[in-house]
């Protein structure tokens, strides 16, 4: 019988395979913010480790691996230090005298070519030399210096920081997604260069443009947003608070049909706003803007395929004028939202309202599944009823959130009205799908007998809470909530003096799953099992 090569003999005469293996280890597929936000920076240090081990296999592996593991760099100083003749002298970045310039450079050109993704960061301790970037700019003769490069993460910018990125991004042919923002720090000047950065990107990448992100400290006139037009294929589309759109603005951005994210802020003043067909692709939308002109907005637009929707209402707002608005704005939206984020910090007459008198006009959105509604330090009434009522109009909720901005005081938190073990219990059981409950209070003086509280076995992850009446026994709370929900992973207790209160919570319910789990482990032992049997069949003929 005639055997096959060995399956690594296959796989080494397959290029294609190959890259495609060594490639699903690329840092270009995963997203930084993610892994900051998760913790899972020790997992983009393993990949490069492995991928720089594979490099060292053999030459089948080395190409491979080696595109691989500089498609992506969260620093633009491993490249810079491929040239040898780069000193650091005194914390600075500087370029000694090369004896082979001409081949440094071409190694230094055939390293770059491999860069997909990078992340500009601002590094307080070691600087890079202007006389480096000047040295970049006259090899690179107009050319890119990064060819191939798509994205680009340049955030907290500095005046230093503007040279590279002047270098960087006006020759960016390839570029396909773009962030940019600058330190508070930054002098008025800056905005110039703002000006031309943003001018350069849309001239040079227009086209082929998917997402462009400019943070809040970020200064985009509003004579630029027309030239957005030539971006044909821009999908999400973040700009400044900043940068107020007017009607204008905002009837030429929605001519930008690829659009499928967008976060902008609007003040629209006595004109009418009419976009016809405006819109019709996006699923997300940050708008930033009053009462009326957030209804003014979504009546005039043709969101029938938004499923993210995240209203900040600003300026001083009455609760009156804020029902009105949720109001309007659910008459208009589809039935295929699932998430609505609703804000107002500066809300004003809140204590005599409740969440549900404040969300009851959404109640039509039948397919939400995220709801979550701050209104600054002044958190509503909650009550088992208002819980009940939500979960009756929302039976397929996941998260349901009344946040906070800045955790209110004690003593204003103690005087409102809130739910008890019973009324989570209730919730819990109409919306079998919850992963998230966010209140401002929790009853826990009067806690019910541990029997009374039903066995739910619900899902839940995070429970975070804002204040707890003092004295409430940690262990009971725990006991109770471990019933609802015993897969619990976060609970948090914001006010100021009790964190830890809300960590030992935690701390009771983490205990109780592990002794779950180490019961179900025994029962699956069948070795322990037979001695737990044998033993207590013992201790019943002794006790006979």
């Amino acid at each position: 019988m005639k055997i096959g090569p060995p399956a690594f003999d296959s796989v080494l005469r397959c290029p294609e395979l190959l890259a495609l293996i060594l490639g699903s280890f690329s840092l270009a597929n995963r997203c930084l913010l993610v892994d900051v936000m998760s913790g899972a920076m020790a997992t983009r240090s393993e990949w490069r480790t492995t991928l720089a081990a594979c490099a060292r296999v053999c030459r089948a592996f080395s190409h491979h691996a080696l595109d691989a593991l500089w498609s992506a760099l969260d620093d633009i100083k491993p490249l810079l230090e491929l040239l040898p003749s780069l000193r650091n002298i005194e914390q600075t970045y500087v370029l000694a005298s090369s004896s082979d310039p001409e081949r440094e450079w071409e190694n230094f050109k055939h390293y770059a070519s491999r860069v997909r993704v990078l992340r500009y960061q601002r590094d307080l301790g070691t600087r890079i030399d202007a006389s480096v970037w000047a040295y970049m700019a006259g090899r690179c003769g107009g050319n890119p210096l990064l060819p191939n490069l798509r994205t680009l993460d340049a955030q907290d910018i500095s005046v230093p920081d503007i040279t590279p990125l002047i270098l960087l991004i006006p020759a960016a042919p390839c570029l396909r997604q773009l962030y940019l923002s600058f330190c508070d720090s930054a002098p008025s000047w800056v905005s110039v260069t703002m000006v031309f950065l943003f001018d350069s990107v849309v001239k040079t990448a227009g086209p082929k443009l998917e997402e462009l992100t400019l943070y809040d400290e970020y200064l985009l006139p509003l004579s630029r947003i027309p030239s957005l037009k030539h971006c044909e294929h821009l999908q999400n589309l973040s700009l400044p608070k900043g940068t107020v759109l007017d009607v204008a603005a905002i009837r030429l951005i929605a001519q930008l049909e690829s659009l499928t994210s967008l976060s902008i802020t609007i003040r629209l003043g006595d004109s009418v706003l009419e976009l016809g067909n405006g819109f019709p692709n996006l699923s997300t939308l940050y708008l930033s803007a009053s009462t009326s002109d957030t209804a003014a907005f979504v009546a005039a637009s043709h969101l029938t395929s938004i499923s993210d929707f995240n209203p900040n209402i600003t300026g001083s707002v009455d609760m009156a004028a804020f029902k009105i608005c949720i109001s309007k704005i659910s008459k208009h939206l589809p039935q295929c939202l699932s998430n609505l984020n609703i804000t107002a910090r500066d809300a004003q007459n809140i204590p005599t309202h409740s969440v549900t008198e404040l969300l009851s006009p959404s109640f039509v959105l039948q397919g939400l599944r995220h709801v979550d509604l701050c209104v600054g330090t002044s958190a509503p009434h909650v009550s088992d009823a208002d819980l009940a009522t939500i979960a009756k109009a929302w039976p397929e909720l996941h998260c349901i959130g009344v946040n906070w901005g800045e955790t209110p005081r004690p003593r204003y938190l103690a005087s409102l009205r809130r739910p008890t073990v019973g009324g989570l219990a209730a919730l819990a059981r109409c919306c079998p799908k919850l992963l998230r409950i966010t209140l401002p209070a929790l009853e826990t003086t009067r806690l019910p007998p541990v029997q009374s509280v039903p066995v739910l076995g619900r899902r839940l992850r995070i429970l975070d809470l804002a204040w707890i009446p003092p004295g409430s026994s940690m262990l009971a709370i725990a006991t109770a909530l471990d019933r609802l929900f015993p897969t619990v992973e976060r609970v948090t207790l914001a006010t100021p003096g009790m964190e830890e209160s809300g960590r030992a919570v935690l701390r009771y319910m983490k205990a109780m799953q592990t002794g779950r789990e180490h019961a179900r482990l025994r029962m699956l032992d069948p070795v322990d099992a037979g001695a737990v049997a044998q033993a207590d069949s013992e201790e019943l003929e002794n006790e006979a």
